[in-house]
């Protein structure tokens, strides 16, 4: 039997966490927005307003997990008896999470709309390799890079993949371990 509570509790905790954040993001680095270059203390700001409201839309009715990585760590826990939690929710919680992300990313999308029509290339070339972008459409590099970061993050440099993955890995392992030994005590 599918948990109703738990997943509009999740889902609606992730749209607004993505939406407050990543809208966040979009309004200091688009160019022509308002906020362009506002500084960096927008976005963080953004993300904890996001985190807030999320956390709030989720209480009495879910852990309030907002993000993957956290609902499978405390899955894992359950199954290996170190953190007891219903491991029978994972699936409305995973479910939630990612049709939360989906739908306040699109909702940024549009209220962003605007500014991504108005650039000398079709969003879809934007979100292609820079290298390409650069050389045979002659499209302003940080415009492309403003446009991606509302959608995903950018490395620092494209070439030390490795690097960027183990950096995307111990960050998610230390959010996760960090939430279920603070939800243990």
């Amino acid at each position: 039997m599918i948990d109703w509570k738990a997943f509009s509790a999740e889902m609606m905790g992730t749209l607004c966490l993505v939406l407050v954040g990543n809208g966040s993001i979009a309004f200091v680095t688009i160019k022509r927005s308002k906020g362009y270059q506002a500084g960096k203390a927008i976005p963080v700001l953004g993300f904890a307003l996001g985190l807030y409201t999320g956390l709030a839309c989720c209480q009495g009715r879910s852990d309030g997990h907002l993000n993957p990585a956290i609902t499978i760590a405390r899955c894992f826990c359950d199954v290996c008896g170190i953190l007891s939690w219903q491991s029978h929710l994972v699936g409305e919680y995973l479910l939630g999470q990612v049709l939360g992300a989906f739908l306040g990313q699109v909702l940024v999308y549009l209220s962003y709309l605007q500014f991504f029509t108005r650039s000398k290339s079709p969003l879809r070339s934007q979100l292609i390799d820079r290298d390409f972008i650069d050389e045979e459409l002659k499209v302003d590099r940080s415009y492309v890079l403003a446009t991606r970061n509302t959608f995903c993050t950018n490395p620092a440099d494209d070439k030390i993949w490795l690097t960027n993955i183990l950096n995307e890995f111990i960050g998610t392992m230390l959010l996760s371990m960090m939430a279920v030994i603070l939800s243990a005590q």
